[in-house]
């Protein structure tokens, strides 16, 4: 057994080799469970106290252990006098957000849980984030990236630094940290959903690491011996990316040269989902798109658009551009549950709509009282239609009149409440905005919705 030194000493290690021993700018993600545990406790052992602890309850599992799960890390939290943030997440938010995301319920569960990390750290002006990811997170990741089909840039697994965000128990083994929760009596609370097979880590924790682990223990060793030549491969693929890539061009566009065609496929594509996400936004983009745009390319088209892009070939360049595009089939779906969290921006393929309150006889945008939370705003569908003085008339063919092209039609957002469609706002693609009729009272205080990037 390790001592409970050791895992003290491999925090100070960790943040002496980056230089922030003395540092208070930290916000620390503190799920309750074995790791965040020691690594809270670690990290108070050893002086370095965080500016905000953040907790994430996904209203996932069940009501009497995520109360449970809560009352130990708000007594964790005094123990330690550290100030706490916990986030509630409404029960089946996820679910719903994972169905209009075409995603996982893990992938879901994580974007939320990074999104209230990111919010709560600018609130709180802390500059890093640190995570309990542990070895054997590690390990789980790379193996699941690889059975996936990952490049050398997945293989690499989780770094210990990225961006904002610190994992210093990488090279930490989980039982490790359990001896010491041991040593120092420090309590911790299990997430059952773990133990369960409905996730694909907890399949692969349950089924195919008992079985690497009964071929032998070098499996670990060699897994990581993978991972650091992958990482080593990932950044010399990443400078000559840098050289031969995509640069600042007019009018927000990107440029490259046309020599890019000629570079080998990975190079190309990584320039390409590089690009992509300096002018779309970080999230993660697929390979496959890289290589339908660069075999649109190949065959002698002169420009392919698909997944917010339009890669235009040029007679001494390439140039790249956003464009309006939904990809998935059902279109786009976005709930503003209630009049708090109106103040926010919402991207939907490569427009953002903007929405917030204003005030005073004649701003611009919805009455008050002439809707009610939750707001929807969503694409149009089928059948959609709108209440007017005399009736009711198809968003088909109020769209028809304002002559909004038909390829744009089905990204033109419509905005529904508990009575029904409250209006469409199609100004920004040439056409006007328009609203349901309402006898409600004008008390001052309207909710505008603005589309940008149309």
């Amino acid at each position: 057994m390790r001592q409970a030194g050791d895992i003290e000493l491999s925090l100070r290690s960790f943040f002496s080799s980056q230089g922030m021993v003395g540092q208070t700018a930290f916000a620390v993600a503190f799920s309750g469970g074995p790791d965040s545990s020691a690594l809270l406790f670690g990290m108070a052992a050893i002086g370095i106290r965080p500016l905000r602890v953040i907790h994430v309850d996904h209203g996932i599992r069940g009501v009497e252990e995520r109360e449970a799960e809560c009352g130990l890390v708000k007594a964790q939290c005094r123990h330690l006098g550290l100030p706490l943030t916990i986030a509630h997440v409404r029960p089946g938010a996820i679910a719903d957000f994972a169905r209009t995301r075409s995603c996982g319920l893990e992938a879901a569960a994580r974007a939320w849980r990074y999104h209230v990390f990111e919010k709560t750290m600018k609130a709180c002006r802390a500059r890093w984030l640190v995570l309990a990811h542990t070895r054997d997170d590690q390990l789980e990741t790379i193996l699941m990236r690889a059975l996936s089909g990952g490049s050398c840039a997945g293989l690499r697994g989780i770094r210990a630094m990225q961006g904002r965000y610190l994992r210093p128990f990488l090279d930490v083994p989980k039982p490790a940290l359990l001896d010491y929760l041991k040593v120092r009596g420090i309590q911790w609370s299990l997430d059952t959903s773990n133990e369960g097979d409905a996730f694909a880590r907890n399949r692969l924790r349950q089924i195919l690491v008992p079985a690497l682990d009964a071929f032998g223990s070098s499996w670990e060793g060699g897994l990581l011996s993978t991972a650091r030549k992958a990482a080593a491969e990932d950044d010399a693929l990443a400078a000559w990316t840098l050289r031969a890539g995509f640069k600042p061009g007019a009018d927000g566009r990107l440029v490259a040269g046309l020599s890019l065609l000629s570079e080998p496929a990975a190079i190309r594509e990584r320039a390409l989902l590089a690009a992509i996400s300096t002018l779309l936004g970080s999230a993660r983009r697929s390979s496959r798109l890289a290589s339908a745009a660069f075999a649109a390319l190949d065959s002698g088209k002169a420009r392919y658009s698909g997944g917010g892009i339009w890669l235009m070939r040029k007679e001494d360049r390439l140039e790249l551009s956003s464009t309006l595009d939904f990809p998935l089939p059902d279109g786009y779906f976005v709930i503003i549950e209630r009049a708090g969290s109106a103040d926010r921006s919402i991207d939907l393929g490569a427009f953002r709509i903007l929405t917030g309150w204003e005030s005073g006889k004649g701003s611009p945008g919805l009455r008050e009282l002439a809707f009610s939370f939750p707001l929807i705003v969503r694409s149009r569908r089928p059948g959609d239609f709108l209440e007017i003085t005399d009736g009711r008339k198809p968003i088909d063919a109020l769209l028809a009149e304002w002559h909004v092209d038909p390829e744009y039609r089905g990204r033109v957002p419509i905005l529904e409440d508990r009575l029904g469609i409250i209006g469409v706002l199609a100004s920004g693609f040439g056409g006007k905005d328009r609203f349901r009729p309402s006898n409600a009272r004008d008390n001052g205080k309207y909710f505008s919705i603005i589309v940008k990037g149309a």
